[in-house]
Parts: C-alpha cells; sequence; structure tokens
C-alpha cells in the first residue's frame, strides 16, 4: 500500500526525462551548461549614408586578405584557402589549402587568382613556399613548391601583365639573413628565375613587392630597396634610413603611373624614388612604420602612429585626421581604413578632403581572446562603385551539433569573416 508521502516511481521517472530533454536542447541550441560554449548574436552599428549589405562566414582559420576582380566578385584568402563570393554574397567556389604562416593573393585582369602562402613546419622553421594559380571559376591551373629548412615568416605576391608571379620570402636569419625572389611562370608555374638579396643586419622581416609596366621588379625590406630587372638581374640598390633596435618590422611599398617609387621603411619617413633610384623627396612621419596607398592622381594616403595622413604627389602635406588602420581609395580618391577599436570592427569612409563620410561597427560577440584566438580586421578592398569589403578572423565553436558564434571557450576555431557595405 502506498504511504501519502511517496512519489509514484513514474513520476520521478518522468522529472528525469524532462531534465535531459532540457539538456539535449540546450546543447543543440550551442549552450552548454558550464559556460565555456554559448551562442551570440553579432552585432552592427552604423552612422551615416551607409548600408550593411551582407556578412558571410567561411569556417577555414584565419583570413589574411581580400581582393575584387573586374567583374565585382570578392575573393578572400588566407590560412585555411581561397574562397570567392559574387557581389550579392553568395559562395561561388572555394579551395581548401592549408598554410601555417603568412599568405598573399593578386588577381591578374583574366580574373585568375594566384596565392603564395607559407606552411610546412617542423620544430624550428616554416619550410615550404607554395604558390598558386586559380581560373576565375575556381579550377586549379598549377601550383609550385618549394621545399627548404629556413623560410621564415612572411610573403609578397606580385603580377607582371603577362601574368608572371613574383615572389618574395624572407629567410630566416637564423640561416643567412637573407631574402629570396623567385619569378614564375604565370602559364604553368615554372620558375624562370631565382635571386637573393642579403640583407646587412640581423632580425627578420616582411618584404615588399611591387612590378612596373615593363616587368622590373622593386624589393622593399625594413631598411631597403632593391629593382631587379624582367630576368632577375639586380639594377641598383639603396640601403634607406635605419633606426637602431628596429628592423623587426616590414616595408610599405607603391608605385604611380610614371613609375615612381613610394616606400616607408622602419625609419620614420615616407620617401619617393624615380626609376634610377634616385630620391625625389622625403618626409618625417610620426610612426616606424606608415601603410600607404596612392590615388589615381598620386597623392599618398598614409597610416601610421595613431593618424591617416594625405600628401600630394610632389609630398606637401594636404590634411591630417586622427586614425589608423588597413586602407583602400577608391577612383574619387575616397579613402576608407578598417581597424579594432575595442571589441569592434571599426570601418569609416573619408573624403578626398578628409572628411568623415560615414561609420561601421561590427562585433562577432566575442570578449577579447576566445581560447588563443583574436577576432580583428585584416584586410580591406573597394570595388568601382565604391562598394567595400572587410574580411578578417572570428571565432566559432562546434556546439551540440551547430556551428556558433561564441564569447568563450577553449575548444574555439577561427573562421573568415567578410562584410559588404555600400552607399546608401
Amino acid at each position: 500500500m502506498m504511504r501519502m508521502n511517496e512519489k509514484p516511481w513514474f513520476i520521478l521517472t518522468f522529472i528525469s526525462f524532462i531534465a535531459v530533454l532540457v539538456t539535449s536542447v540546450l546543447l543543440l541550441q550551442g549552450c552548454v551548461l558550464n559556460g565555456t560554449c554559448h551562442g551570440v548574436t553579432p552585432q552592427s552599428q552604423l552612422e551615416g549614408p551607409v548600408k550593411q549589405e551582407w556578412v558571410a562566414h567561411y569556417h577555414a582559420g584565419d583570413a589574411k586578405a581580400v581582393a575584387v576582380d573586374k567583374n565585382g566578385d570578392i575573393c578572400v584568402t588566407g590560412s585555411g584557402g581561397t574562397i570567392k563570393y559574387n557581389s550579392a554574397g553568395q559562395e561561388l567556389w572555394d579551395a581548401t589549402l592549408s598554410f601555417t604562416s603568412d599568405v598573399s593573393m593578386a588577381i591578374d585582369t583574366e580574373g585568375n587568382i594566384y596565392v603564395a602562402g607559407l606552411g610546412g613546419k617542423d620544430s624550428n622553421y616554416i619550410t615550404e613556399l607554395s604558390v598558386v594559380k586559380y581560373s576565375a571559376d575556381g579550377k586549379q591551373l598549377w601550383s609550385s613548391n618549394r621545399v627548404a629548412d629556413h623560410y621564415y615568416q612572411w610573403v609578397s605576391l606580385a603580377l607582371d601583365k603577362q601574368g608572371n608571379a613574383y615572389v618574395a620570402v624572407d629567410v630566416g636569419y637564423y640561416v643567412n639573413n637573407s631574402v629570396g625572389i623567385f619569378k614564375y611562370s604565370g602559364i604553368d608555374g615554372t620558375e624562370l628565375w631565382m635571386a637573393s638579396y642579403e640583407r646587412p643586419y640581423d632580425g627578420p622581416e616582411a618584404p615588399s613587392v611591387v612590378v612596373d609596366g615593363s616587368g622590373n621588379l622593386y624589393l622593399a625590406g625594413a631598411d631597403e630597396l632593391v629593382k631587379y630587372s624582367s630576368e632577375g638581374i639586380e639594377l641598383w640598390s639603396i640601403r634607406l634610413d635605419e633606426v637602431a633596435g628596429k628592423t623587426w618590422v616590414g616595408c610599405s611599398l607603391a608605385l604611380d603611373q610614371q613609375g615612381n617609387i613610394y616606400v616607408s621603411p622602419s625609419s620614420y619617413r615616407i620617401s619617393k624614388y624615380d626609376t634610377n633610384g634616385r630620391q625625389i623627396w622625403t618626409i618625417s612621419y610620426d610612426s616606424i612604420q606608415a601603410s600607404i596607398v596612392l590615388d589615381g592622381s598620386g597623392n599618398i594616403y598614409a597610416s601610421g602612429g595613431g593618424k591617416i595622413t594625405k600628401y600630394s604627389t610632389g609630398g606637401t602635406l594636404l590634411w591630417s585626421i586622427v586614425g589608423t588602420g588597413g586602407l583602400a581609395v577608391d577612383s574619387a580618391g575616397n579613402i576608407y581604413v578598417t581597424s579594432l577599436d575595442g571589441k569592434w570592427w571599426l570601418t569609416r569612409k573619408y573624403s578626398s578632403s578628409g572628411t568623415e563620410v560615414w561609420t561601421a561597427r561590427y562585433w562577432d560577440g566575442a570578449e577579447g581572446y576566445v581560447g588563443d584566438i583574436w577576432s580583428e580586421p585584416t584586410g580591406i578592398a573597394v570595388d568601382a562603385l565604391g562598394n567595400v569589403y572587410v574580411t578578417g578572423k572570428s571565432t566559432y565553436q562546434v556546439c551540440g551539433g551547430g556551428l556558433e558564434h561564441i564569447d568563450s571557450g577553449s575548444l574555439a576555431s577561427s573562421e573568415y569573416t567578410t562584410i559588404k557595405y555600400s552607399k546608401q
């Protein structure tokens, strides 16, 4: 006979079933009861005449670069491969390829995509340089791999008018303290020549390369500028001013339509040189190295030291405003800047006169580091219509069988996040 204070066994069973069901639902929603993984909602803030068109995610590691082709399609590359979107944010194709260090990308006039990256990391060095060419529809046309025991950390890629690829890579200063330069045939990826520039100082650097209309290559490092012919012959080299103890950085490099070279080395300066290596002017800058881009008129935009500055082609200061970040410029001379502002991805548009036009903020929901991953923008590009594309890395985790953006958790992984902004 059941006493009044005894609960039927089936009531206890029912309660246990409900508890299991609730826990399962929470897991499927990306929630773990110990707080290590739960879904968050990304947020956006817009000020001024700007519209956020779309946000796309690609679960493939850290995004490194973004570029727009002649059709207005968007290519993003990074540590896990390359992905292409149309202007509406729909994925057209992706190509998986793993890199463990730096990645660089370029697009030729036919819409072919070239990617150079470093991988094959052993206990001491990153040992493999890979260069890959994809067609506009994502077909791999060729791949070239170089395996050695001394590649270090940074790589830069540029193309000539024939679609030949030039790659510069920092060669580990632990070995022979130099930069390696390679030229590859755009047709089949054959290595046409290689050259090596031995640095006069100790310390790694992030080299930059550009190619002029005649196929001459300009290489810039932390404190040197070198010109090579299209056949790989060194034509001249210049030792740029060096600041003691500040050689562990790279150099920003740009080329105007007349073939003049603009360089920002690790010496608090921006300088202009002609095609023969003669210095035309040099100006002081408040940052050890500024990121520089040019507009169609040869005006220079620099970002560094907490400010964004515009100079004329003659080196005259036109304006300076507070700000920092990666730069892009459109055909009208409007400047776009992206950076990390606290937890927000901050993107701004300024007119050619330096007036702020609009501001856009994006937050993926992560609070600082998630595991060992830091959410941040890493690239910016603008198309012919003035649409702006920002890419970077954010965080996600597999929780309860689904992918969730998260703000905590030791099992987090990084993904490419790409945003499109348009004029409103």
